[in-house]
């Protein structure tokens, strides 16, 4: 996306929270604690769309630097990655911070905010390059294929007894002279 159009999105998205706080707003609510209460929607909308952005910004220089030709490059956009992951992690627990303040502070609320405002949570880095990683990806799907085929699958000492047993039934013919 580009800068101008996430800028819009980022003020429509603003803008839209302010009148939604206002409409969905306590009854009793006026003056300053509708400021209080607006201005914490907004922070919290803030947050969340800047997580995500720097999520998507993430993925980005996971992929340039799986793709990246030297080492030089590779650590460059290492080094972007953990400055952006400080960054998310930090916006995240505010984000989470914000979220039990408006829980608890506006007890009415608290149902809303607890639907609207899921909690998040920042995966370590290396979730992030194992989204891209084939080798993750395949580790992944045959763990995923050994869990729901077990059932039907024999271990090496049941093939190993199935074989002797076998062996043993055989009938054997000698030759008698």
């Amino acid at each position: 996306m580009s800068f101008f159009l996430r800028h819009i999105l980022f003020l429509g998205i603003l803008i839209f929270s302010v009148t939604l706080s206002a409409e969905e707003a306590e009854p009793f609510l006026t003056g300053e604690r509708l400021k209080e209460y607006q201005d914490l929607i907004l922070n919290l909308n803030t947050l969340e769309l800047e997580v995500r952005e720097q999520r998507q910004e993430l993925r980005r220089n996971v992929r340039l630097k799986n793709a990246a030709d030297s080492k030089q490059l590779e650590a460059e956009y290492l080094r972007e990655m953990k400055t952006i992951y400080r960054k998310m992690v930090e916006k995240t627990s505010k984000y989470n911070e914000l979220r039990t303040k408006l829980k608890y502070r506006f007890p009415a609320k608290g149902k809303l905010a607890e639907r609207r405002y899921l909690p998040l949570r920042a995966e370590p880095l290396s979730d992030f390059e194992g989204e891209t990683d084939i080798s993750r990806q395949l580790s992944s799907v045959r763990q995923l294929v050994e869990v729901q085929y077990k059932p039907f699958i024999k271990e090496d000492k049941e093939l190993e007894m199935e074989l002797q047993q076998r062996r043993q039934k055989k009938v054997r013919l000698r030759l008698v002279q």
